[in-house]
């Protein structure tokens, strides 16, 4: 139906935002404030698990199926949109994970910790240049080239099943079990609880020496595990046994280390593991470049709406205005507030830098449904190194930038993928998703802080496996070396393209090598479960996203509260 008294001229920005809360209601007070609440919660848990195993947990499924069993129970009239708008700004707040991954852990591991409203104004502005990417290029990825997004299309489904009545009361259900029997397991590893039980068995002491194994007790990574897939899994392992069985061995009998624990062997196995990583992604940004550079040519053909008609609601964009005028804006206060790091104007380069990266992740996740969000943090080093400044700890602090927009786009034009599906309108999960930086922005530092003093980090509770390999490239490039071994770097990177050309798992694996010993076994399981369960159909596998979900968030949430009560508290 069309709204007449617009037929005349295009839709203005305040024309949009009348038409999404009064004519369509799926932007609704409730949604936002539930959607802000549940991405502060899940940013805090991604915080927890980015620093934990290199991972994340997007939020989407979690928040789709936690809204839509709300708004069910109070009796929405459009439940999915609704539901979608929450899960958008769930998203949103949860994705800062890219720069606890190694960018902020490696800066404060300098003796510096940044301040709490300084990583608030440094998170919300990067995730605001990547969301502002996914507003310009939605209609080219999404629409025109149709990339796959498949945690978008998960996400679609979730909503399509949890839409239909009593099903979303007991997906909710689902999701909540899982959620408590982690959080549980958590309490019980607290010092709270005095550790009544452990974190991991480790069986090294009962091996040759040299040789390293074990097994972790985390529902977290059981869950890392089912979420990926059994051949992710497989491959996350065969890194881990590589790691701790073949390669560790190796290293200790030759003299190349003299201590047999993981941070050392880590450390060696740094260029290999990088190499597998580089080399897996690589090879697919470089068959698909074209397709990026025709992205860019897409700009000058941004849907302009002229009126407002319900059935092509799905094909409205936000005014272009509105993302080049943020990306202005967040350069301009970034280098306002982070002058005292760099000249002002190296933050055209750092937000350029971003802008690029973010581009091409949100391509490599479209046709892969993964984003090496360290891969684009370890250039921007190089990059920042090189042309900026030679001081280490500012060298990761500022790459965080790229760390954050690269996640954030990444994981957006997923949800609008999710969207585009269901007919929503992109220009409010747009908006939506601007907004929704908000309650993970606020939060995360604070989770951060709670963990640092709590547990530390870089050690084998918290090892930051990607911040590792980060640490060794700012102090390299900040003396000008080189910052890999570079015969075993390319090693890696030709054995990371031949496994991706076979189609076989070389992110998982790199990521696998930098992991604990006693992670791999346990992800593993995870992945053995996840086969299991989806050989009895799709339901039970839908089931089991819920239920583990909820594993990822409980484990992470409880960990960050006892974390915040051993450091304040205790």
């Amino acid at each position: 139906m069309k709204n007449r008294g617009q037929s005349d001229k295009n839709l203005k920005f305040f024309d949009i935002l009348k038409v999404f809360i009064l004519q369509r209601k799926e932007v609704t007070f409730r949604a936002i404030v539930m959607g802000l609440v549940f991405g502060a919660v899940l940013a805090c848990s991604n915080v927890y698990l980015a620093m934990k195993v290199g991972a994340f947990n997007a939020g989407s499924i979690p928040g789709a199926i936690v809204g839509a069993g709300i708004l069910h129970a109070i009796g929405s009239k459009a439940l999915i949109f609704e539901a979608n708008i929450i899960q958008t700004i769930t998203s949103a707040g949860a994705n800062f994970s890219g720069a606890f991954f190694d960018s902020i852990p490696v800066a404060a591991s300098f003796g510096k910790l940044p301040g709490y409203f300084e990583l608030f104004i440094y998170l919300a502005f990067g995730g605001l240049i990547g969301i502002s990417l996914t507003v310009l290029f939605r209609r080219y990825l999404v629409v025109e080239e149709q990339l796959a997004y498949p945690s978008g299309i998960a996400v679609a489904n979730t909503l399509e099943v949890v839409s239909k009545g009593k099903e979303a009361g007991r997906k909710l259900k689902i999701l909540f079990y899982g959620f408590l029997i982690s959080a549980l397991v958590v309490l019980l590893q607290s010092q709270v609880f005095k550790s009544v039980l452990p974190w991991s068995f480790d069986f090294t002491s009962f091996l040759p020496k040299g040789f390293m194994f074990g097994v972790a007790i985390s529902p977290l990574l059981i869950g890392f595990g089912y979420m990926m897939g059994l051949k992710s899994a497989v491959g996350y392992f065969t890194g881990n046994v590589l790691s701790g069985l073949i390669l560790g061995p190796m290293l200790f009998r030759q003299g190349v280390v003299t201590e047999v624990a993981w941070a050392p062997i880590a450390k060696v196995l740094a260029s290999p593991a990088s190499g597998l990583l580089i080399g897996g992604t690589l090879l697919t940004m470089a068959v698909n470049y074209k397709s990026i550079l025709r992205a860019f040519k897409a700009l000058s053909k941004v849907h302009i709406a002229k009126e407002f008609d319900e059935d092509k609601a799905h094909d409205i964009d936000l005014p272009v205005q509105v993302p080049l005028g943020i990306i202005l804006l967040g350069t301009i206060v970034l280098g306002v507030f982070f002058g005292k790091y760099a000249h002002v104007l190296a933050f055209p380069l750092i937000v350029l830098c971003a802008f690029l990266f973010s581009l091409v992740a949100a391509r490599t996740t479209g046709e892969t449904g993964l984003c090496p969000t360290s891969l684009f943090v370890w250039v921007a080093m190089a990059i920042i190194g090189g042309l900026v400044t030679k001081r280490p700890e500012v060298i990761a602090f500022l790459s965080g930038i790229v760390a954050v927009s690269v996640g954030q786009a990444a994981d957006s034009m997923n949800d609008l993928k999710t969207g585009y599906l269901i007919k929503a309108t992109p220009a409010s999960q747009q908006l939506v998703q601007y907004l929704g930086l908000l309650g993970g922005a606020l939060a995360a530092p604070l989770a951060f802080m709670a963990i640092v003093k709590a547990y530390g980090i870089f050690n084998e509770q918290f090892p930051v496996p990607f911040g590792m390999v980060a640490k060794e490239i700012v102090v390299s490039v900040s003396e000008g070396a080189n910052p890999f071994n570079t015969v075993t770097l390319s090693i890696g990177l030709i054995a990371g393209g031949v496994l991706s050309v076979f189609h076989l798992p070389a992110l998982p694996m790199g990521l696998g090598m930098f992991a604990p010993v006693t992670f791999g076994l346990t992800v593993l399981i995870g992945g053995i479960i996840r086969k299991a369960v989806s050989s009895r159909g799709a339901a039970p596998e839908d089931d089991g996203i819920a239920f583990f979900s909820g594993m990822l968030a409980g484990e992470g949430v409880m960990g960050v509260i006892m974390a915040a009560v051993i450091a304040f508290l205790l």
